[in-house]
């Protein structure tokens, strides 16, 4: 028993002072913001997106077109301004607490209790990820045209998820002329495709 314990009878108790968590300065000195052109650009692309995964969504023919909208409203919650499209709060996956009220049942939205044609769930992330890497390229393309960029080349993730298609675009395209990407026919399991810029003296 410590001396407060004797002269009092009971057991001394340590105080400590709470800490304040303190901001990270280096953390915060190497954050670069988005300037606002960026973040237009952003809204713009997501929106973009946003508006190619419901197409997909009615043309589909899969999901009662009354539910469409909500299934939208799902996907948009929980894919904010830079992060990736996802349709987590349709697919039972975890979501972003604040998003949890968007959250709705994938079995609802269905046209009817039949077999479908397509795997719903299967669709739905495809069409995601499709759609914003659709959106992600093309406004690409306007940043580059914008800097003035004149030429630019496909590159792809060099693994086994890679479309067939993609991997024999090897050549450099007049920036005008790049194709769209994702190639319309793609098959591919991740082929996340993009362009990369041309700068002459280092890409010659």
């Amino acid at each position: 028993m410590g001396i407060l314990g004797k002269l009092f009878g009971r057991k001394h108790t340590a105080v400590v002072d709470a800490v304040k968590p303190q901001p990270n300065r280096r953390a915060e000195a190497m954050t670069v913001k988005a300037s606002s052109e960026r973040i237009e650009s952003e809204r713009q692309m997501q929106a973009e997106a946003f508006a190619l995964i419901e197409s997909q969504l009615v043309a589909s023919g899969l999901f009662n077109p009354e539910s469409v909208p909500a299934m939208i409203s799902a996907i948009r919650a929980n894919s904010p301004p830079f992060t990736p499209v996802n349709a987590h709060l349709l697919l039972g996956k975890k979501g972003r607490p604040e998003a949890e009220a968007a959250r709705i049942s994938l079995a609802d939205c269905l046209v009817s209790a039949s077999p479908p044609s397509a795997d719903p769930a299967t669709f739905i992330q495809a069409a995601c990820t499709h759609s914003a890497n659709l959106a992600r390229n093309r406004h690409a393309l306007i940043r580059m045209k914008g800097i003035g960029i004149e030429a630019v080349r496909v590159t792809f993730v060099k693994d086994k998820g890679s479309c067939a298609k993609v991997k024999k675009l090897t050549k450099s395209y007049p920036i005008n002329d790049a194709p769209v990407l994702p190639l319309q026919d793609c098959n591919g399991k991740r082929c996340f495709c993009a362009y990369k810029a041309i700068i002459p003296g280092l890409d010659d």
